[in-house]
């Protein structure tokens, strides 16, 4: 459904309208004003934050992605977890493989008791696997079995520009 933005615009003119009779008038308290305001007020414009470098951007899609793929290893949704690794995973391992190694690790390790986010990196090259864009992402976690882990996700670039896990890593 598409809003036309004038309707909306000439909606809130009464409400923009009636607020600023308010604040004139002494019945709303003043907002404080702040530098931007002030510069505003002078005919400046304010400073706007500057946008991500791709390689920020990159990153934030990336960490998003490896908790969506971390939610699948922890509910023991393995096949899953591998179905929607990168390609370049897939051709290192079976989804049996994987499924098996999984639970053996994952079950060694006993149920997630935490899980924090330290850092992530953007990368073009990793050791042992060909260029591309990649995001290293590391994690400080907690197990039943294993209270101070750290568990490493890394992510690639797809051809059609989706961020997949190319490999996981719990030291």
């Amino acid at each position: 459904m598409r809003i036309d933005s004038s309707i909306i615009l000439s909606s809130l003119r009464p409400l923009a309208l009636g607020m600023s009779a308010l604040l004139a008038s002494g019945c709303l308290p003043q907002p404080a004003t702040t530098p931007d305001a002030e510069a505003s007020a002078q005919g400046a414009a304010p400073v706007a934050p500057a946008p991500p470098s791709p390689e920020e951007a990159a990153q934030s899609v990336a960490r998003q992605r490896a908790q969506t793929w971390l939610q699948l290893v922890d509910g023991g949704q393995y096949d899953a977890s591998w179905d929607a690794a990168a390609v370049i995973f897939q051709s290192s391992t079976t989804k049996e493989q994987w499924n098996t190694a999984l639970q053996r690790a994952r079950g060694a390790l006993g149920a997630l008791s935490s899980r924090e986010l330290q850092a992530s990196e953007y990368k073009t090259a990793v050791e042992g696997a060909p260029e591309g864009k990649y995001v290293v992402v590391y994690y400080t976690s907690a197990f039943a079995e294993k209270p101070s882990a750290r568990e490493i996700v890394t992510l690639r670039q797809a051809t059609d520009e989706s961020w997949k896990v190319a490999g996981y890593f719990v030291q």
